[in-house]
């Protein structure tokens, strides 16, 4: 099977924010029919604010508003994307847009989203599985965007991202979609 890969590392909005040590790298793997994303922080995990763990992980609203890892899936031409949170604690959810910021509705064909969490004493990972048949053409080009929100225990957020080309941190802006994936074969 034909898959496509691309690494990446996030950067911290330049709002004046303290570092506090922390770095965001990761991979995605596109195949015909999955995108699977794999986040990789390091640094000062215990100046985090992780979400409180639940029995069942399950699709939730609002995830952005605490730690938070994100992508944003567009297939090139279209104005319409997806948004896709995992929180750590391991709830989800799908959102499709129909243009920027536009029409916020959560995604049908998205039943699950399969995401996992490790740690080791350098940092933690955390990996999300999005089944992409019924909602992108395989023979359709992405582009991506990839986010993060960081809580710290101080309650304030920090928002990393592939790039910032606004004066705010906007994980919807279309300029911060720069990785490309072209179509895959099965």
């Amino acid at each position: 099977m034909e898959q496509a890969l691309q690494h990446f590392q996030l950067q911290l909005f330049p709002d004046g924010a303290e570092l506090k040590d922390q770095r965001i790298t990761g991979s995605l793997v596109r195949n015909a029919e999955t995108l699977l994303i794999k986040y990789r922080v390091e640094g000062a995990l215990g100046s985090l604010r992780w979400p409180v763990p639940v029995p069942l992980p399950s699709r939730c609203h609002g995830l952005w508003q605490s730690t938070c890892f994100e992508f944003f899936v567009s297939t090139r031409g279209e104005p319409g994307y997806w948004e896709v949170n995992c929180s750590p604690n391991g709830c989800w959810n799908v959102y499709r847009f129909n243009a920027y910021r536009e029409e916020m509705v959560e995604e049908a064909s998205a039943k699950t989203l399969c995401c996992s969490v490790s740690e080791d004493s350098n940092g933690l990972d955390l990996s999300c599985r999005l089944e992409t048949s019924g909602m992108i053409e395989k023979s359709c080009t992405l582009e991506i965007g990839v986010s993060a929100v960081l809580q710290h225990r101080t309650d304030e957020l920090q928002y990393w991202a592939l790039c910032h080309p606004g004066l705010k941190a906007d994980f919807h802006d279309r300029r911060s979609f720069t990785i490309k994936m072209v179509a895959v074969a099965d």
